[in-house]
């Protein structure tokens, strides 16, 4: 579980459990359908496709805040300056004593903190596509289809912004496809949520 210090009330804070790991790219088993060949050139959902965006940066920072079970780094993207909220104590602890200013004192001129965090499980690719093509608006003023987002932009300049592309470096290496358009729903929940013993699917909640 990740510890990330930027967050600020009432900004939301997801808890973040890992999934299972793996330290090496996985193909499809034998009988599944294979990687779509036919993937669009804005649909980024690789690690590195995370890597490269982050290479490229000139106008955020990035930043390695772990290393995960499997090896993988996890990298943290910011933007705007951090403010300093003279923090006394955890947000649990400032609420339960009544005064979330024990977490951090804001006034009317503070800057509003945005944490996005990127999918936690392997399978959830579409996250990772919209981040990266987030941090590539924040960057150039557009996404990678060549779309303007002028007012998305600028939004960037008015806030602290925190992104992590994706939760779970291990999970998203352990899955083998970079997207599900044309892909069974059932291959998606074996490599999402695994497979039993006797080789059935494991289903939510079960």
């Amino acid at each position: 579980m990740i510890r990330v210090f930027d967050l600020v009330y009432p900004t939301l804070l997801f808890l973040v459990f890992f999934d299972s790991v793996c330290s090496s790219q996985t193909l499809p088993e034998k009988g599944d359908p294979p990687n779509p060949e036919d993937i669009p050139s804005f649909y980024k959902s690789t690690l590195q496709d995370i890597y490269d965006e982050m290479a490229a940066m000139k106008t955020g920072k990035s930043e390695k805040i772990a290393i995960s079970p499997g090896g993988h780094p996890l990298y943290a993207v910011y933007y705007g300056q951090k403010e300093n909220f003279r923090t006394q104590a955890n947000y649990n602890s400032a609420v339960a004593a009544r005064n979330a200013a024990f977490y951090a004192e804001k006034n009317e001129n503070t800057r509003p903190v945005v944490f996005l965090l990127g999918p936690v499980h392997g399978q959830e690719v579409e996250g990772i596509v919209g981040l990266v093509n987030l941090i590539h608006i924040a960057e150039t003023g557009r996404d990678y289809r060549g779309k303007e987002w002028p007012e998305l932009k600028a939004y960037f300049d008015q806030a602290r912004v925190v992104i992590i592309p994706s939760g779970n470096p291990d999970g998203r290496t352990r899955n083998p496809y970079d997207a599900y358009v044309g892909v069974p729903e059932d291959i998606m929940t074996k490599y999402g949520q695994g497979t039993k013993k006797d080789g059935t699917y494991w289903r939510w909640p079960h």
